[in-house]
């Protein structure tokens, strides 16, 4: 049993490859590490379900098991990609950092991420980041070459330290090629080609010099005491990227931290690397207890990526669906595996939040009518007491879930569960006109709505946009307006037909178009009315779904029509030559019968010298042209020719 204080939690541990108990450091705390973004671009969805996704298991170890967490996101403002990016725009790198960032964190509040407790840009690490380096050369781990300084992994092998620990595990020829690709595209785009600074290939930038063809702005200048005699040695260039971690995570979680959480991408090179820094600078056995690493976020079977240019930015997402949709859709599988996005996806999360959304608002409904009137009956039938004890177990249900290894699919399953048997009570009570049990129906919110909190939804909190009454008001001033103006504008022969469809018209401009952004929907059901509380975010995602659809079923409709009139156009041109016309300019034809259809070619035998006869093969084909051409004649006979 690893050492530390039991939780009772069991987690899919990537650095032991294996499930095993969450032990902590201290008591009921967790000091807890995520990668956060390189800002030199827009968060896209693939981000958006690393961190919405670990958001969802800090909520589970907070609100479920009531550890307190000390998370910590780093920023990544000094990368190679950033100085591209700042060179592309002739900007300073700051401004380019400061915009991705601001966008980021604005992306993360409305994602409803809980904010980190501590969030550490790179560049306001620099002291620290060289003084790790400095710990890392002192200890024999590192050399400088050419003005930079490279992590001696020859060095750290001889000393008995394990690396990789990570991915990749194996050992065969294929699987260390790939092991230093994914090495060099770590090192950054900037620093490619100097492979011959480095002792062995394996090794890694911790700090790369400056190059004149690169920014001003890219360059600081630290201190290094080097080689056996500790020169005192001014090196001009930026800190890698791996280092970066390393040392802030040193600074603000410890030595030894309990629990890092990344991208399934950055197992291999970037966090083995950040394990051997801290490891060769520190002395530690082992710098990070647990690894959690989410999957990949595909897009037709391939990584959604800003590389690949196949991605869709989080504020594009937002545009046509809410955040608690897109977390729905990240409930939908388990965090360690990739997640497929698709139409087809969305199209299930869209249905599962129906499900829970119409759940919420039937049973607010049921209970607000019950709780005007005492019970018929408190006596439990059959069927309820089994209900009853079915929702008494639910929470211990759950709990199981959260606690092996977040599975908040599970979780989500069993909530979906409880909802239909809920729905099927409601419908069986409907049938048999017996009134349902006002507490198994509010024992049942609470235990779907607890669950759905903790997972990070916002449904049935009242953090609706819209629903003041001074909009309902407005509404209700509108419809009465319009209604005065039909009134006014009747005589004593306008028929009763046409009055209805004036009223009904302007009823249902009310139902589907005037209420629904004050937050309310009205359902039409049997012979009433329900009111029923909707997110307005909701249904606004809705409508701009629709609405792009129906555009795009107008741009579709435009073309074939285009298309119809172009095959029209072309039909009546054709149509102005005659049958009789059709092949006479041809030069490949001599003779022609009287309908015009040639009967020779205008090749001459060489035997006779007489014009060769049309082969019957062609002649069948020119026959059927012809046909066809006078077809066209007689059907655009109106047409001048």
């Amino acid at each position: 049993m690893s050492p530390g204080y039991p939780t009772s939690i069991v987690v899919e541990n990537t650095l032991s490859n294996k499930r095993e108990e969450l032990r902590t450091l201290r008591p009921n705390r967790l000091r807890v590490y995520i990668c956060g973004p390189t800002v030199y671009d827009s968060t896209h969805l693939g981000h958006a379900r690393t961190y919405v996704t670990f958001d969802i298991i800090r909520r589970i170890l907070e609100d479920h098991c009531g550890i307190s967490l000390t998370y910590q996101c780093n920023i990544t403002d000094i990368d190679d990609k950033i100085i591209v990016r700042a060179i592309e725009r002739g900007l300073p790198i700051h401004e380019v950092c400061r915009r991705y960032e601001q966008e980021f964190l604005a992306d993360m509040s409305s994602l409803n991420v809980r904010d980190f407790t501590l969030i550490t840009r790179v560049s306001e690490y620099m002291a620290e980041i060289i003084d790790t380096i400095q710990r890392i050369l002192d200890n024999g781990f590192a050399y400088e070459s050419a003005g930079s300084i490279y992590f001696d992994v020859t060095a750290a092998h001889a000393a008995g330290k394990k690396y990789p620990r990570l991915r990749p595990r194996g050992n065969s020829s294929d699987e260390l090629h790939s092991a230093l690709r994914l090495l060099e595209d770590a090192e950054g785009t900037l620093l490619k080609n100097r492979v011959d600074e480095k002792r062995s290939p394996h090794d890694f930038a911790l700090w790369k010099a400056w190059k004149e063809t690169e920014p001003e702005d890219a360059k600081w200048d630290a201190t290094f005491l080097l080689g056996p005699t500790r020169d005192v040695t001014t090196l001009s260039g930026r800190p890698g990227w791996h280092i970066e971690c390393s040392a802030m995570s040193i600074k603000e979680l410890g030595t030894t931290f309990d629990l890092h959480l990344g991208g399934y991408d950055l197992q291999f090179p970037h966090h083995d690397n950040e394990l051997i820094q801290t490891e060769a600078a520190t002395g530690c056995q082992q710098a990070v207890n647990y690894f959690l690493h989410s999957g990949h976020l595909r897009v037709a079977g391939d990584v959604m990526s800003k590389s690949k240019k196949n991605f869709k930015t989080v504020r594009e997402i937002l545009e046509i669906y809410t955040p608690n949709q897109i977390r729905m859709l990240f409930t939908m599988v388990p965090y360690s595996s990739s997640l497929d996005y698709s139409l087809a996806m969305m199209d299930g999360a869209l249905a599962r939040e129906k499900i829970i959304v119409n759940f919420l608002a039937n049973i607010d409904h049921e209970i607000g009518i019950l709780s005007k009137k005492a019970p018929s009956s408190l006596r439990l039938t059959e069927p309820e007491r089994l209900l009853t004890d079915a929702i008494s177990a639910f929470p211990a249900l759950i709990d199981s879930h959260f606690r092996k290894n977040f599975d908040y699919v599970e979780a989500m399953n069993a909530v979906l569960d409880l909802v239909d048997r809920i729905k099927a009570y409601l419908h069986t009570c409907s049938n048999t006109e017996v009134e349902p049990k006002r507490h198994i129906l509010a024992q049942a919110r609470v235990f779907v709505l607890r669950v759905l909190n903790t997972l990070g939804f916002t449904y049935g909190q009242g953090g609706y946009e819209g629903g003041d009454g001074k909009a309902v008001a407005e509404v209700v001033a509108t419809f009465r307006g319009r209604v005065r103006e039909v009134v006014q504008g009747l005589t004593p022969d306008t028929p009763i037909k046409d009055i209805k469809g004036m009223l009904l018209m302007l009823c249902d401009e009310v139902r589907d178009e005037l209420l629904p952004p004050t937050g309310f929907i009205l359902e039409d059901a049997d012979d009433q009315t329900l009111v029923k509380h909707i997110d307005v975010l909701a249904w606004k995602a809705q409508k701009r779904r629709e609405d792009e659809l129906a555009a795009s079923k107008r741009a579709q409709q435009e073309r074939l029509c285009r298309e119809r009139e172009e095959k029209l156009r072309a039909e009546r041109e054709r149509a102005q030559i005659p049958a009789e016309d059709l092949f006479r300019n041809d030069p490949t034809y001599s003779n022609f019968d009287s309908r015009g259809i040639p009967t020779h070619l205008a090749e001459l035998d060489p035997t006779t010298g007489n014009p060769v006869p049309v082969p019957k093969s062609r002649l069948k084909k020119l026959v059927k042209e012809w046909e066809q051409q006078k077809k066209l004649n007689e059907k655009h006979a109106d047409v001048p020719i």
